[in-house]
């Protein structure tokens, strides 16, 4: 775009509250993940986001910039709102002021601006982006959720990909810095959208966006940090496991075999192990949130009792013979038996 068709444009949009906004947002204190800031402030936010016209030209500028390409300007833009929106999220007396700006951001009309941005590689513009939008699904425990997916469509290609490691990915994570790349900041996102949603929501996200969900698994090992690994653990046993809406059946479908054979990978990251060992535990032990199924035994119920084997004397010569017997079977069925069962029976 020319500098005279930007001109044109900037003289129908106003920065100041822009530059209110990012005024507002020094004022406030982030230490250890967590935003305050004084009671004064608050009340100067609320009173800015009263005035509509305020919210609107945010938005107005936001659109703006993605237009004409200022990457620069759109990124600030986005972490200011990400913030604002974290604050808001902590103080209760915000919660309906900042209402009107999150669906002004998500709308029909203006969630283009995050096709842009994201269809962008650069961490320095995708990244504030989905930090916007985490930020969102996150706010007040998912109430807008429904309303970002009305809106904003998951299957876009450019969007997908972003769960898949590029070059910049590989050379921040050996340097470990993967938290700079694009896809943890993906990865977040995912998790924040997954855990707010409805039950329902949720089995329908982690089961119909396969590019989405295999990316994520894909690559855990090489590619996430321990920090992110965790939550993504932590995801698995919260929200699906011990999903009390869920029936086992489901938890079986959402998981899969390819899923907890990239969990068995992770044994391999010594600070990992616990949790993992913990995790896959529970997977195939508990019968009330895991998957295993209650053995009824009814195999045995016809069977006369001089034939079952509690009725039968074994010779150690028998225990040998039948313990071969039980290691071939499943080396046989190794399709059917995760790799650790079979060592430990070697």
């Amino acid at each position: 775009m020319s500098s005279g068709d930007r001109s044109k444009y900037s003289a129908n949009v106003s920065t100041d509250s822009a530059l209110r906004l990012a005024e507002f947002i020094e004022d406030c204190e982030n230490e250890q993940d967590e935003i305050s800031t004084s009671d004064e402030n608050i009340q100067k936010i609320k009173n800015f986001l009263d005035v509509k016209f305020n919210t609107t030209s945010i938005v107005q500028i936001q659109s703006f910039c993605a237009t004409t390409n200022d990457h620069s300007s759109l990124s600030a833009l986005n972490v200011n709102l990400a913030t604002l929106i974290k604050l808001a999220n902590r103080y209760p007396q915000l919660h309906q002021s900042i209402k009107f700006l999150v669906l002004e951001i998500i709308s029909t009309h203006n969630v283009k601006v995050f096709y842009r941005c994201l269809s962008n590689e650069h961490p320095g513009v995708a990244n504030p982006a989905l930090k916007l939008i985490s930020q969102i699904v996150s706010f007040n425990n998912g109430v807008f959720v429904d309303e970002f997916l009305e809106n904003f469509d998951l299957t876009v290609k450019s969007f997908c990909d972003l769960m898949y490691p590029t070059k910049a990915t590989a050379k921040l994570s050996k340097n470990g810095k993967s938290f700079l790349t694009v896809r943890h900041n993906m990865v977040t996102f995912w998790i924040n959208l997954c855990s707010n949603a409805s039950p329902l929501t949720r089995m329908d996200l982690l089961s119909n966006n396969k590019k989405i969900n295999s990316g994520w698994i894909k690559y855990i090992t090489e590619f996430d940090n321990n920090s992110l690994i965790k939550r993504t653990l932590q995801f698995f046993e919260t929200k699906v496991l011990n999903e009390p809406s869920f029936r086992k059946m489901t938890k079986c479908k959402l998981l899969g075999d390819f899923t907890i054979g990239k969990f068995v990978e992770l044994y391999k990251i010594s600070d990992i192990k616990d949790e993992i060992h913990k995790l896959l535990l529970k997977i195939t032990t508990d019968e009330e949130n895991g998957l295993l199924f209650h053995d009824y035994r009814t195999y045995f119920q016809n069977v006369p009792l001089a034939c079952l084997p509690s009725n039968a004397n074994f010779n150690n010569n028998d225990y040998l013979q039948y313990s071969y017997l039980i290691k071939t079977l499943v080396r046989h069925v190794a399709s059917e038996i995760a790799d650790f069962h079979i060592r430990a029976c070697s």
